[in-house]
């Protein structure tokens, strides 16, 4: 009986990396809508009705450039994971690939 290993996912899954990036990626998304939707605009109305003033203008000012900075952050992050999951999965492929051969060679040797 001969064990022939042509392709395997031990301990991790095509399927599973697939959906934990999405997943991710959709919490990320939530966190920018946040800082750009209607969240956002909440607090700002919320400013506007309770506060006035050149304080009050420079506190919205603020708050609108620290909005911006995370939403670009989150940007790169939500690439940067995307681009790291890939990695991954290469070189996990790459060590079955080096596994399976060093296997084959084994076998070859045993014969």
């Amino acid at each position: 009986m001969a064990l022939e290993i042509k392709n395997a996912d031990y301990g991790r899954s095509v399927s599973g990396r697939k959906k934990l990036l999405a997943d991710l990626q959709s919490d990320i998304d939530k966190a920018i809508k946040a800082l750009t939707g209607n969240e956002y605009n909440a607090i700002k109305t919320e400013v506007a009705k309770y506060w006035v003033g050149e304080d009050a203008e420079q506190f919205k000012t603020n708050l609108k450039i620290s909005a911006a900075e995370c939403e670009a952050l989150f940007k790169q992050y939500k690439s940067d994971l995307a681009k790291a999951l890939s990695n991954d999965s290469k070189q996990f492929a790459s060590m079955q690939k080096k596994n399976a051969t060093q296997i084959q060679q084994s076998r070859k040797s045993i014969k």
